[in-house]
């Protein structure tokens, strides 16, 4: 990769990350939780991509990490490309959760092995960092010579084989019927339905090597699930993340109080209408959680994850009801604000899943 490609690529991912938002390389936190500090060092575990992945010249590489042990004086956390800045957050862990996820995505250009790595530092300066190697192959990179004919001969299920252009494959058949998608996900559309026993041929597999794009005529994307082929094995195929996924838009509507005058020690319920206005289904409602601030300065005073397992349809809406017991601060004017999807559900417009309520003073109560 050329410096001019990677000083380009560093301006566009700088300002996705310290905005959050954003297509291409796009650096998300989520830190639920409730404050707390944490000592020793923090850790880092990157769960994508794999050590010695391999991808196609043009796909997107996606960088998915988690920071263990975080705790809110986490000063900084960044990811790099050749020690080449890819995004930034500077004390990115403002609730102070113990395990802040992130995620960022990476256009691949130019082919060649790449580090790709993650860094965390602390205010009082433990730090920790990991790596992971890719490579990056250009159709037809290290395969064998292109042959003198377009025709190749029928494969059995499981042998390698190559196409007029050196790209691997792999014939394969289905154990079920399955249904044809156009990405590696369920959230795609499907695009056609396969017998079972029907020939396919594998040109290449999803990172987690969980779903197949199999050779359909003039369609570049068709995807099967691998557990509906049978047992071949894929190891010399290039690793794909697909195209993007349709999205959903998860927002917090009709945030309400009850009673509408909190009192100190006694419990409240906190009701709001979830509701996706997207197109497309949610899978997950993310990690919801419940938060009272301070009015003026925006601090939380307290966190409360909800456990919410379920999905949304496009259109459709969830009424939430929670409970909530506040004890401090007295004398103060408070806010509650109730927040859904994050990292874990990727959306067209992420900078509306809160609501906040009016604001109110804490009756004295027991606790005066």
């Amino acid at each position: 990769m050329s410096s001019g490609s990677i000083t380009s690529l560093m301006r566009a991912c700088l300002f996705a990350a310290l905005g959050l938002a954003g297509a291409g390389c796009n650096l998300m936190f989520t830190p639920p939780g409730s404050a707390a500090r944490f000592d020793g060092p923090p850790q880092i575990i990157i769960a994508a991509p794999m050590s010695n992945q391999i991808f196609l010249a043009g796909t997107t590489v996606i960088v998915q990490a988690r920071v263990e042990n975080a705790g809110a004086d986490l000063a900084r956390v960044s990811v790099l490309l050749d020690e080449a800045l890819l995004g930034e957050k500077i004390n990115p862990n403002e609730t102070g959760a113990a395990i802040l996820p992130l995620s960022i995505d990476w256009p691949t250009s130019n082919p060649g092995n790449y580090q790709l790595s993650v860094l965390a530092e602390r205010e009082d300066g433990a730090s920790a960092r990991a790596d992971v190697m890719i490579r990056v192959i250009a159709q037809g990179d290290n395969q064998p010579p292109e042959p003198d004919s377009a025709e190749t001969a029928p494969a059995t299920d499981g042998e390698e084989a190559s196409d007029a252009s050196g790209r691997p494959q792999v014939a394969a058949s289905l154990v079920q019927p399955s249904e044809l998608r156009r990405g590696p996900s369920a959230d795609h559309a499907i695009i056609g339905q396969m017998a079972q026993a029907a020939p396919v041929v594998i040109v290449a597999v999803s990172p987690y090597r969980d779903w197949y794009r199999i050779q359909r005529e003039d369609d570049e994307h068709a995807w099967l699930l691998a557990e509906a082929v049978v047992e071949v094995d894929v190891s010399g195929l290039p690793a794909e993340t697909g195209p993007p996924p349709p999205l959903p838009n998860l927002v917090v509507e009709e945030l309400r109080l009850q009673p509408a005058a909190p009192v100190c020690g006694e419990e409240i319920t906190v009701s709001a209408t979830i509701r996706n206005i997207g197109t497309h289904r949610a899978s997950t409602l993310g990690l919801p959680i419940i938060e009272a601030l301070w009015s003026a300065s925006g601090e939380v005073v307290i966190a409360e994850p909800i456990t919410l397992m379920q999905g949304l349809g496009a259109g459709e809406s969830y009424q939430l009801d929670a409970a909530l017991t506040l004890r401090e601060p007295l004398a103060a004017e408070l806010v509650i604000r109730v927040t859904v999807g994050g990292i874990q559900v990727a959306e067209t417009d992420d900078s509306d899943n809160s609501a906040t309520s009016q604001p109110f003073i804490l009756a004295a109560g027991d606790c005066g």
